[in-house]
C-alpha cells in the first residue's frame, strides 16, 4: 500500500455467495478523500454487493479493503459494520417514521441532537439539503424528494469516512430525480464528503460522480468507453 491516505481502498476483492459464480472477482479501486465515484452497472450484477462489502454487511471471499488508511476486510479480517464509519441512503429511504425530521437527521449522533454543538451540526445539515422549516414535520407530511435529502442528511449527521448510496434517486419521480440529485451532491461538496453512488443510469453516474466505473464480470471498467446509448 503507498503511503499515501486514501478514503478507499479495494486490492484484488473477490466475492460470491455460496453456490452461485463470483460476484467480485479480482475487484480493485481507490478513491480519494472528497471524491465522489460511480458505479454503473444492471440489476443483479453486484454493484449492491459492492457497497455491503464497504459497510462490513458482507464478508469478503478473499481481497482486502482498506478505510482511510486502515485495513478493515480481509480473508482473515472482518471490522464491523458499526466500527467502519461507513454511512449509507437507500433507495427506499429507510428514514424512522416516528421521528420529526430533527430527529431523524440527530439519530446517528452520540446524544441525539441534545447537546449545543450536535444541535449545530443538525442545523448545518438542514441548510445544507434545503430542510430549512422541516425540522419538526413527520416523514408522512414530506414528499419522496424531502424523504431522501433527510436519509441523505442523516447519514452524514457523525461525519462517516464514506457515505454509500445504492440506487439512491431510482425511486424519485423523474421530475424530480435530477434537482434532488443536485442538491445532494452540493450538500457533498460542502461537506467534502466521499462518496459512491451505484446506479443502472449512465447519465446519473456522470452528473453525480468525478469517476464513473462499469461493473463487468466480477471487475471495475472505466465508463468513458460506455456509450449512452
Amino acid at each position: 500500500m503507498s503511503n499515501e491516505i486514501l478514503s478507499l481502498q479495494i486490492n484484488d476483492a473477490l466475492f460470491s455467495y455460496p453456490g452461485t459464480p463470483s460476484v467480485l472477482a479480482g475487484l480493485s479501486l481507490r478513491v480519494g478523500l472528497g471524491e465522489r465515484v460511480a458505479v454503473l452497472g444492471q440489476s443483479g450484477i453486484g454493484k449492491s454487493s459492492l457497497l455491503r462489502l464497504i459497510a462490513g454487511l458482507e464478508k469478503l471471499s478473499g481481497g482486502e479493503i482498506w478505510i482511510h488508511g486502515e485495513k478493515v476486510s480481509s480473508a482473515q479480517l472482518h471490522v464491523p459494520p458499526e466500527k467502519r464509519r461507513v454511512g449509507m441512503v437507500f433507495q427506499d429511504w429507510a428514514v424512522f417514521p416516528h421521528l420529526t425530521v430533527f430527529e431523524n437527521i440527530a439519530f446517528g449522533l452520540q446524544r441525539r441532537g441534545k447537546d449545543v454543538s450536535e444541535r449545530s451540526r443538525v442545523g448545518e445539515l438542514l441548510t445544507e439539503f434545503e430542510l430549512q422549516g422541516l425540522e419538526s414535520r413527520m416523514p408522512s407530511t414530506l414528499s419522496g424528494g424531502q424523504l431522501q435529502r433527510v436519509a441523505c442528511a442523516r447519514a452524514l449527521a457523525p461525519k462517516p469516512e464514506i457515505l454509500l448510496l445504492d440506487e439512491a434517486f431510482s425511486s424519485l419521480d423523474v421530475s424530480l430525480r435530477q434537482r434532488v440529485r443536485q442538491q445532494v451532491v452540493g450538500a457533498l461538496k460542502l461537506e467534502k464528503a466521499t462518496s459512491i453512488l451505484v446506479t443502472h443510469d449512465l447519465d446519473e453516474a456522470r452528473e453525480f460522480a468525478d469517476r464513473v466505473f462499469e461493473l463487468r464480470h466480477g471487475c471495475l471498467h472505466d465508463a468513458s468507453v460506455v456509450s449512452a446509448g
